[in-house]
């Protein structure tokens, strides 16, 4: 299979998974812009890397790490370049 390529800049819409992922969808919306990919992360998950860090479009704006492989709270289900 092969690996997603995500640049930066890109923006993605991301599918909650979790309740926690729901609720961050409906809070914060579900379009993200991509400003940064890492294979590690300085905090402990168990969702492999790589990892992007994205930043929030919708009416709150956040920004949030999500595993681009297997995140356990969000699924993107979009790249809108």
């Amino acid at each position: 299979m092969r690996e997603r390529v995500v640049k930066i800049g890109t923006v993605i819409t991301l599918k909650g998974l979790s309740r926690h992922g729901k609720n961050r969808i409906r809070e914060k919306g579900a379009q993200w812009k991509v400003r940064e990919v890492r294979e590690k992360v300085s905090f402990n998950t168990p969702a492999p890397g790589p990892f992007l860090l994205l930043d929030g479009l919708g009416p709150v704006r956040d920004a949030r790490w999500v595993s681009l492989r297997s995140d356990p709270n969000f699924e993107i289900i979009e790249d809108v370049e």
